[in-house]
């Protein structure tokens, strides 16, 4: 068990606090931080507002700044005296027995004191950001500004979906690790490599593009989306210059997540039939991604979307080690996702989430959006004809019943995949090479 006294210690030998010289004093150097630095304690009340006049007014002459303000700034020196007057609130703490868990609570109270909150970036700035980007685009870079998402319109966030927190973790590890924590890029093996792309793989409609616009939105980055009829191009080499432009959009939008959709309709397996243009077209796509992946600071990263993942490229699914099945939801799953829809209906006794989980099996989290749409639409038109008929005003509040779902259910289906379909989906994520 570490004690206070001896984290202080290691606190104080470290270099960020001068150490004395030889003859026990400081240097002059070092005096001069210590009178630069404010040694004035940290006050949390709020101004009450301009000191009043007290009828003699001494004039203040413009103080020169010192050498050392001139070589580190002001803002500099305020944090090592900061790191001074945390040095001394850990001397002054009267239990010197106590445990390291104290210490660090202690010390997340100091400097959380200390730090300024983190500057984000307006919707105004985001969007001239936009503005100059576009400017800067050539040709085939205009055509792919249709793909872009604007951050701050983008409404779903992780409440809104219900996805296993495993992969959620794991996408944001991926995504934004780079970001949060900069310093362990910087060295070793991450430096210049790094996973550069994810794929997500299911049935139609369990939320895979849901999936990519929350952490989207949730991790604060832009998004590009981009589909097979943005690359596939009537013009012989046209396909190679779209290829081109979709990494340098997104090295100019960078942090950027690049979403393509369907991605088998122009990334799937070349065969010796290819013709030559399409070819080309996935090799330069493939070249592009290999140099985005070599760790430079503008790079983006690649999340793919198919139903189809083994007919992908065998050559893209090396560059995609990060793989996601988004499958069926279970009974419990879908318990979730219609607490998510019904969160903000009143169901009828009979309409309880149990009840309706049993009743929707092979459902897909989309089936389960249309169905409870359809039986919201459904219980609006009946109140509405009920009441037209009494004469009489409609309920300020529509309760959703089970006969609403069962007509609902009468017309939306749960989408069509055969058995034959699951079982290939299931056991592509079984095969060696998942993450």
């Amino acid at each position: 068990m570490v004690t206070l006294d001896e984290y202080a210690t290691i606190l104080r030998r470290s270099a960020l606090d001068p150490e004395p010289s030889e003859n026990g004093s400081l240097s002059e150097d070092e005096d001069e931080v210590q009178a630069t630095c404010s040694e004035e304690p940290i006050s949390s009340e709020e101004p009450t507002g301009p000191e009043e006049p007290t009828g003699t007014e001494e004039h203040t002459e413009t103080k020169e700044p010192t050498q050392l303000e001139e070589l580190f700034g002001s803002e500099d020196l305020a944090e090592i005296g900061a790191f001074r007057r945390f040095n001394r609130f850990l001397s002054e703490v009267d239990e010197p027995t106590d445990t390291m868990e104290a210490a660090m609570a202690r010390t997340s109270a100091f400097t959380s004191h200390q730090r300024k909150p983190p500057t984000t970036s307006t919707g105004d700035d985001y969007l001239k950001r936009i503005e100059r980007i576009k400017e800067d685009c050539d040709e085939y870079e205009t055509q792919l500004l249709g793909g872009i998402v604007d951050n701050e319109k983008i409404s779903i966030t992780y409440s809104d979906i219900h996805v296993d927190r495993s992969i959620l973790d794991s996408l944001e590890n991926l995504t934004t690790l780079s970001l949060i924590h900069p310093e362990a890029f910087t060295y070793g093996v991450l430096r210049s490599n790094r996973v550069s792309g994810a794929l997500l793989y299911g049935p139609s409609g369990t939320g895979k593009t849901l999936l990519a616009r929350a952490l989207s939105k949730q991790a604060g980055v832009t998004m590009l989306e981009i589909s097979g009829a943005d690359v596939l191009q009537k013009c012989v080499g046209e396909g190679e210059k779209i290829a081109r432009a979709i990494f340098s959009l997104a090295r100019k939008l960078s942090p950027c997540i690049v979403f393509i959709d369907e991605a088998d309709s122009f990334l799937a397996k070349r065969k010796d039939d290819d013709k030559h243009h399409e070819r080309s077209m996935i090799n330069q796509f493939l070249r592009e991604w290999d140099g985005m992946a070599a760790g430079n600071g503008d790079a983006a990263f690649i999340l793919l979307a198919t139903n189809r993942p083994y007919d992908l490229e065998t050559a893209v699914l090396r560059r995609v080690p990060a793989r996601f099945l988004m499958d069926i939801p279970t009974s419990e799953a879908r318990k979730a996702i219609l607490q998510i829809l019904l969160k903000e209906e009143k169901l009828g006794r009979k309409a309880d989430i149990e009840t309706l989980a049993g009743m929707t099996t092979s459902y897909t989290g989309s089936d389960l959006k249309n169905l409870c749409v359809a039986a919201a639409l459904t219980c609006v038109s009946e109140e509405y004809a009920n009441a037209a008929a009494r004469k009489a005003p409609t309920p300020k509040r529509r309760i959703i019943k089970r006969e609403h779902f069962d007509k609902a259910m009468l017309t939306v289906k749960p989408t069509i995949t055969t058995p034959a379909d699951l079982s290939r989906l299931r056991m592509f994520d079984k095969r060696p090479g998942g993450f």
